[in-house]
Parts: C-alpha cells; structure tokens; sequence
C-alpha cells in the first residue's frame, strides 16, 4: 500500500466517524483535492450519468456545457472497471465529441476511478482533473486500485441506508395494515329502505267493471263506510232494465198459462217449465241489482289512502279480485327493505337495523328485522334483490308511509378486511373463474 492510498483511507476513515452519510461525500471530496494540488474531483452516478457531488464545495448543474462534457465521458468509459489515467488526445479519438469541452474545462488529464466493492459492480466513479506531475500517474492509479473496495462504502452507504427504512417502512406499514384488517366488526349491509303502512286494509275490484269515479286522494283520512271509488253503472242498469222487461214477460205468460190450463191439458204441461223461466230471470235480476249495490265500494277500515297514481285509475278496467287500493292506520308503519341478492345471506331475523331517512339524514331510527323474504325482485334501481321487512324498535315520531331513505343491517361478526373486500373478492372469483 502505497503512501497515497493510505491518505486516502485515512481521510475516509475519519470522515466515516464524524459525518453524516450526505455530508461524508462532500467532505471527502473537498479532503482528497487536497492530495493533489486542489485538482478538481467530481463524483458522478454511473448508471444515470449525472454529476453528484464537485470538490470546492460547487453546486452541480445538470444542463450546462460542463455536465455534458461529462455525461459524454460516463458514457464511453463506463465500462472501464479499474482505475486509469486518460489523456486528451485519447479523448478526442473516443467518438464521442461532447467529451471535449472549450479548453480548460476538465484538464488535460483525468483520471477515471470507478469505486466498486469486493465481488460487486461500480455504481459510482471519480472523475479527478489532475494537476499534478505525470510521474506521479503509476502512484495514483495503484493508491486508487487498491482504496476502491474501502472508498465505496462512502458512497453506496446512504443509497442501501435508504432501501433498508423504505423496506421497514414498507414492513411496517404492511404489518400495520394487516392488523387493521383484523379488527373483528360487524357485518353492515346498506340497502334502499322506504316507510310501509303495517297491516294495511286492501280493497280489491268486487266485479269487472270500469272505475268511473275516485272520491278520494293519496294520504286522505277516511272512515270506515266512507265511499272510495264507483263503477260505470250505465250498461249494468241497462242490463237490468231488459232484465226486469224479461222478467214480466215471463210472469205474464205464466197468467195467461194458468188461465188457459182449465181447458187445455197442453198449456197446463207448461207451467212448470214457466215457472223455472221465471226463477231465473228473478234471480238475474237479483244479481244486477247486488253488482249496482256494489258499484260504489266503501272503506270498511278507518286510515289514510295509500294511492300512488289516483288518474290512473278513473276510466281503468279492473277485473274482480284485482287490488285497487289501500287504507292503513299512518300511526302503524314499518319500513321495506330492498336488499341486494348478492347480501340477503348475511343479516339473520332479529338483526339490528338503523334508518335514515331521506327528509332528515342526520337523524337515526333503530329497528330489528322481522321477516326476510326468498324470492328476488328488481328493485326501483333494477338490483336484483330480496325483501326484508323490519319493525321499529321503539316510537318512530314523525314517520309516514311513503318516506324513502337507506338502511343499515347489522350482520354477524367478521373481520375488516372481509368486510371492505368481499365484492372486490367475488367479482375477482367469477373473473378469473375461480
């Protein structure tokens, strides 16, 4: 070891105790210009080919016609290994014009020392404008050779310090996530919800006929007896009227059979058959005339209407036993819940439930399931999903049928992690095909 490598490890050993990893480069530059007549050292990145640090304590410019001059001279000699003296005229002869810059920028002699450690690749090099006597070059080159493995540390150390806290922040954070994802919550399902009349009256068409007139509007408090809708009555009493024509006519003919029966054995034959004619035509008539007393349906039930569309019903044919409408008791609710087909196998009867409705979302209505239902509809947002009906925990307040909003069903016990990445997990299992 010659006396030049052992300045320079000295120099280095003493910057490496009493330095930080930033300020070791620069300190080491400025100390080891001094070995050689204050030449000019620049430390330099291979691999990107950019000026790191500059001895004197200069600010490296990464676009000036010095910092190509030097990106020009990484690129063709990159790949020189080992520490060697380079000339100008060699330069010149490189094929690469940007290595010469106007005259008395890098010196007319450099020394390109590449700082590798034992069995690894340079990722740095020292770039040194020598100005010192070229019988000196044997010296620096051997010091260099020799100092390389122990000088790398210098520069490689704060690039692995990095890698090593981005690889415990990176752990850290991942374990820090995974112990996130398994905090055990409760399962939460939000759905569509909107307010229902509980036990409502139904009132159904009584007979086929045409609707021709609605006493009554949506939300409109009836009592029982009160008048709700009437038929078109007009074919019916004309139904009648031939009817009751027909049913004189008959009892007429059964006079004049029962008159004419004293003398002929014939008409007396035909009384009976008369009088059979005449039972049915009474009870035809019997029969139009209960329909005209049910051509005005009446509430037999005291609530409010529960209509949606009232002018879609006047003129409408209704066949019997066909729902028209509902009178419910606003006092007596529960609220529907819409719930996805994806979700209806998590929540269980008895299941916590808080309301918000859509007028006031600040405000929260507990409730508890009550039934769930099995076959799926399309919802009024076309989701395939089941119905939940829930009954409210305690006094609603002010909640009438009608109102809108969501729901959130308690569901059993899971982990975080399942909770926010089960769909993401089925649509990956039915994507894949898993």
């Amino acid at each position: 070891m010659n006396h030049l490598a052992r300045q320079l490890l000295d120099i280095a050993e003493s910057i490496m105790a009493s330095s930080s990893p930033e300020k070791s480069k620069a300190a080491f530059l400025d100390q080891a210009a001094g070995l050689f007549n204050d030449s000019r050292i620049i430390l330099a990145s291979i691999k990107r080919k950019r000026i790191l640090f500059v001895s004197g304590g200069l600010t490296p410019s990464q676009d000036n016609e010095f910092a190509g001059a030097i990106k020009g001279f990484i690129h063709t000699f990159s790949k020189q290994e080992a520490p060697r003296i380079i000339r100008e005229q060699e330069m010149d002869g490189a094929g690469a014009p940007v290595i010469h810059p106007a005259p008395g920028t890098l010196g007319r002699r450099l020394l390109w020392a590449p700082m590798a450690g034992p069995c690894e690749k340079a990722r740095h090099a020292l770039i040194i404008a020598l100005n010192v006597d070229e019988k000196r070059d044997r010296e620096i080159i051997d010091a260099f050779s020799f100092a390389s493995p122990f000088l790398a540390p210098i520069f490689k150390t704060p690039l692995k310090r990095w890698f090593k806290n981005r690889r415990k922040t990176a752990a850290v954070v991942m374990a820090a996530f995974a112990l996130t994802m398994m905090i055990p919550i409760h399962s939460r399902i939000h759905a569509p919800a909107q307010v229902v009349p509980r036990n409502p009256h139904y009132l159904f068409a009584p007979f086929d006929g045409i609707i021709k007139t609605l006493f009554v509007y949506p939300g409109q408090t009836v009592k029982t007896g009160d008048v709700i809708f009437a038929y078109d009555i007009r074919d019916m009493e004309r139904e009648k009227d031939e009817a009751s024509h027909v049913l004189a006519a008959s009892n007429a003919e059964l006079a004049r059979l029962e008159g004419a029966s004293y003398g002929s054995p014939l008409e007396l034959s035909k009384i009976p058959a008369q009088k059979i004619e005449i039972n049915r035509r009474r009870l035809e008539v019997d029969f139009i005339a209960r329909r005209l007393a049910l051509s005005k349906v009446r509430s037999r039930a005291d609530g409010v209407i529960i209509l949606d569309d009232p002018d879609a019903l006047i003129g409408t044919f209704v066949e019997t036993g066909q729902l028209v409408l509902r009178v419910a008791d606003p006092e007596k609710t529960k609220i529907r819940i819409m719930v996805p087909a994806s979700d209806s196998g998590a929540p269980a009867k008895g299941a916590r439930v808080v309301v918000r409705l859509d007028d006031n979302p600040f405000r929260s209505i507990e409730a508890r399931v009550e039934r769930m239902g099995f076959d799926v509809v399309l919802s009024d947002e076309y989701v395939p999903s089941v119905i939940f009906d829930a009954a409210w925990k305690n006094d609603s307040g002010d909640v009438h049928p009608g109102q809108r909003g969501t729901a959130r069903i308690m569901g059993p016990k899971t982990f975080l992690g399942l909770q926010l990445f089960r769909k993401p997990m089925v649509a990956a299992r039915i994507f894949f095909g898993i």
